[in-house]
């Protein structure tokens, strides 16, 4: 499994792009192309978002699809992107392979060393799968290790991209303020037991905090969503501190009301990849920006 920090390429949903509200797209574009990071647009989505219905990458020549059907979508089936209308224009529909389970990207965090950590909503999910076989599926497809976090059934999409992030291959970033007390214990304890755990320092308490851990990163750029207030300071801080390999490429793009208002951040409205030479013939890999309109 590749981490974000491995990517070279993102996506944004074409519907997105046209809307670009508050500006983001247009902020984050200028960013990528100014670092030299290909970007493009998916065509075909159904809504804003990019990373909960497209196959998560494996290695640099398989993708794994799944079923898209999240319960807070039912009834809503005009918001359901099918990813197969979205990646036959990308030239990797022979790379994926596809999984007869419901899962929800942003439940899907790779890990530094390759893991794959979710949280227990995709047991809620897929209810008809006993749990250990489930596990083993996942993992049979992952080829590596599954971790699994407790589920705050207050938060209804259960995504694990608003709690965690891959620092290096044994250090990951959290931020579990947003958590009542015992979910927040769970979830260090877990997660302790596989790496080192670096808490997100915060000025204050920000019930959109979650968007900070919610970034964007390739291997050249970090674009993490900011507020305007003191904590978009201390978080910038960190991250420079953290992640010292990018110096003078983390950046901050403030996105206003949108996190609240959508319930997503920049890693809900990206797909990011790894290229290779295959893939979408109007890559350039000279390192362009490159579109799919």
């Amino acid at each position: 499994m590749i981490p974000e920090y491995k990517k070279d390429t993102v996506f944004f949903s074409s519907y997105f792009a046209k809307d670009d509200v508050n500006g983001i797209y247009s902020k984050v574009k200028a960013i990528l192309d100014e670092n030299g990071v290909a970007n493009g647009l998916l065509r075909n989505t159904a809504d804003y978002w990019a990373r909960d219905y497209m196959p998560v990458q494996a290695d640099t020549n398989r993708f794994i699809g799944y079923v898209y059907g999240p319960d807070y979508l039912v009834g809503q089936d005009k918001f359901l992107t099918n990813y197969h209308q979205v990646t036959s224009s990308l030239k990797v529909d022979k790379d994926i392979s596809e999984m007869n389970v419901v899962i929800d990207g942003g439940n899907i965090v790779v890990a530094g060393d390759g893991k794959v950590i979710m949280t227990e909503k995709i047991f809620s999910e897929n209810p008809e799968i006993e749990r250990n076989n489930l596990l083993q599926i996942l993992q049979s497809e992952f080829q590596n290790e599954v971790i699994i976090l407790p589920w705050d059934r207050i938060d209804r999409y259960g995504h694990t991209d608003g709690i965690v992030r891959a620092v290096d291959e044994t250090t990951v970033l959290i931020n579990l303020s947003v958590f009542p007390k015992r979910y927040a214990q769970k979830m260090r304890k877990t997660l302790s037991a596989h790496y080192k755990v670096v808490d997100l320092e915060l000025h204050s308490e920000h019930p959109n905090s979650w968007a900070y851990i919610n970034s964007i990163q390739t291997e050249k750029v970090i674009i993490i969503p900011g507020f305007g207030d003191k904590n978009d300071i201390t978080v910038l801080e960190q991250y420079n501190r953290l992640f010292s390999s990018y110096e003078d490429r983390i950046y901050m793009i403030e996105m206003g009301d949108f996190p609240e208002e959508y319930g997503g951040a920049l890693n809900c409205l990206t797909w990011t990849v790894k290229r290779n030479k295959g893939f979408c013939k109007e890559v350039d890999y000279k390192g362009q920006n490159f579109h799919q309109d």
